[in-house]
This record gives C-alpha cells, structure tokens and sequence, in this order.
C-alpha cells in the first residue's frame, strides 16, 4: 500500500478511482498517452495503474510542452488495443473522479470506439465541477493553480499520476477545510450524470 496522507480523516469515504490522462491535445480525434488511475480507499491509494500509452503517431511539440512526454518516450510503449481492456478491468464498476471529467471521458470513449472495445461501466464525478461550487471565490479552478492557492503540495512533473496525486491533495484539503462537507456531497456537487459504458 502507497500511503498518500498520513492518518485518517474523521470522514468516512467509500472506495474511488481518480484518473487523469495526458494526451496529443485537445482537439478533436487526441490521442491519449498516458493514462493513471488511482484506486483509492479512506484516503490511501490501494492500487495503480499507470502506462504510457504509443498513440500511433507523434506528439505534437505544443501538447509535449505541456506534460513533457515525447515521442521517443511512448515509442516502445504499448498500444491502446492492449491497455485499455487493462483499464477497462481496474475501473469497473468504480466510481471514477476526474478533474474536468467531460475531457477524460470523452477521450477514452473516443479511445474504446478505435478498437472496437466495450468501455468499462463506471460512474464519472467531475471535481472541477464540485470546486466551482465549493471555492466560489477563486479566480480560477484549473487544478494546478486551485491546487496552488489551497496549498497542496506539487508531486512532480504535469504528468497524469502526478496530477491524480495532486487532486487527490486538493480533495482532502477541501474536505478538512469544510467540516460540515460529507464525501456524498462532493459527489452531488460533482453531478455523476457521465458514464463510460
């Protein structure tokens, strides 16, 4: 087991997956290449799955600016029609928070239709929709700078488990700052209207 925080909130959370990828852009038709998802039980991740992803093609220089991974780096990295019935398994059935989880859904959606793929069911909770709603007075809700302001520390380079990592921050933050706020009700705030399959 991975210990993310020390002790245990006096909330109680059921198991979550917090998942984030990285990708070729954000335009129509990316490609993911790399994906983390982060298994999650009383604020203790139980469980990873972290895989660069090759994306059949190259990486733009404006998306590797972002999160620094390039082309040599996915060159020997397997393939989507061999990682996603991977991550098809570890997300079934989960509860999967994500940070602006339209974007993540939709590419993994647009990933399991390449290959011809069932998606997992799962249940999508956007958290960029529930900081909206519980930090109203921030100037901006992106997580990096969310995540700054609150004062969760940084994991690392803007990488997809260094980024889950860095949610998973900012929830408990919230969380604690908030002693009324139940886990339930992130969720609510979060809608939980997406699924994958």
């Amino acid at each position: 087991r991975i210990e993310v925080f020390p002790g245990a909130p006096p909330w109680r959370a059921d198991e979550f997956v917090i998942l984030d990828t990285e990708t070729t852009g954000r335009f129509k038709g990316a490609r993911v290449v790399e994906v983390a998802a982060l298994k999650v039980r009383r604020w203790t991740v139980v469980e990873e799955f972290v895989r660069l992803v090759n994306p059949d093609g190259s990486i733009p220089a404006d998306a590797t600016s972002v999160h620094g991974i390039t082309n040599e780096m996915v060159r020997r990295a397997p393939r989507a029609v061999a990682v996603l019935p991977q991550l098809a398994r570890f997300l079934d059935g989960a509860r999967v928070l994500a940070h602006n989880e339209r974007f993540d859904r939709t590419i993994l959606q647009g990933e399991y239709q390449r290959i011809s793929e069932d998606p997992p069911r799962t249940r999508w909770y956007c958290t960029l929709k529930a900081m909206k709603a519980l930090h109203p007075t921030q100037p901006t809700h992106a997580l990096e700078a969310l995540s700054d302001a609150l004062g969760v520390p940084r994991n690392g380079a803007h990488r997809a488990r260094a980024d889950a990592l860095r949610l998973l921050g900012l929830l408990r933050v919230t969380m604690t700052s908030n002693p009324d706020l139940r886990f339930t009700h992130l969720l609510a705030f979060g809608n939980g209207n997406g699924t994958l399959g």
